[in-house]
């Protein structure tokens, strides 16, 4: 059984692992509509996000909304998965990631292959494989985001989208004035991802650099309590 843990009364955590490292899923449970926050990889979909919607007595047409944060494999991986057994599952993302979470092919030429003719450094012809195969079929999305959309979820529960560039340019996250709690993906990170035993396992990605500072800035002046990431 997937492990589930309870943030506040209709805020949950899907909590799963990715290459060792931890892999946290937001899931909002709306009367007008579940949101999901990420979809993890492509065997997530089956191993972690529809076994907790049992567990949680959650039908699949109640998850209407699935927010994509950003462009990488362990964020969109399970977007056709979840189209394909979500009948009203409306997928967004920021505008600027919209052709890397649609096409596994354009983010595997922009982010995974992004230096192999600059620099000769790339990943071996077994792993690009491993890459797409966890990515999924191409899903196009349905919404793109830049910031201020709002998005319903019940009688007095209203949900924002904010834009938090720098971990890639389009990267999105949900602000949620409710419970005072920002749900920010990948947008900020310190030196280094954690194995789920504690270790050092992964350098973050930090490509944009004065977004990402502008992004810091932007989220230490939001009015929230609370910040759930992905990893952490």
């Amino acid at each position: 059984m997937p492990t589930i843990e309870s943030i506040f009364d209709d805020v949950k955590l899907l909590c799963g692992e990715v290459g060792g490292r931890p892999l946290r899923l937001p899931l909002l449970l709306g009367s007008d509509g579940a949101m999901l926050i990420d979809s993890g990889c492509a065997p997530h979909v089956q191993e972690l996000i529809l076994p907790a919607l049992v567990e949680l007595d959650i039908p699949p047409e109640r998850l209407r909304h699935l927010i994509v944060t950003h462009c990488d494999i362990d964020h969109q991986g399970g977007n056709s998965g979840l189209r394909a057994v979500c009948p009203d599952l409306r997928i967004g993302c920021g505008r600027a990631d919209a052709a890397a979470v649609s096409d596994p092919e354009v983010i595997i030429h922009q982010r995974y292959d992004a230096y192999r003719a600059a620099h000769d450094h790339h990943y071996d012809d077994a792993a690009i494989a491993g890459i797409r195969r966890e990515l999924g079929q191409p899903t196009p999305v349905d919404l793109t985001c830049v910031g201020g959309e709002q998005i319903h979820l019940g009688a007095g529960w209203i949900v924002e989208i904010v834009h938090l560039p720098g971990h890639s340019h389009g990267h999105i996250g949900v602000y949620d004035p409710k419970h005072r709690t920002l749900f920010g993906g990948d947008a900020i990170h310190g030196d280094v991802y954690l194995d789920l035993s504690g270790r050092p396992a992964l350098c973050p990605t930090y490509l944009h650099i004065a977004e990402y500072r502008q992004t810091i800035d932007h989220i230490a002046r939001l009015p929230i309590d609370c910040y759930i990431g992905c990893h952490w």
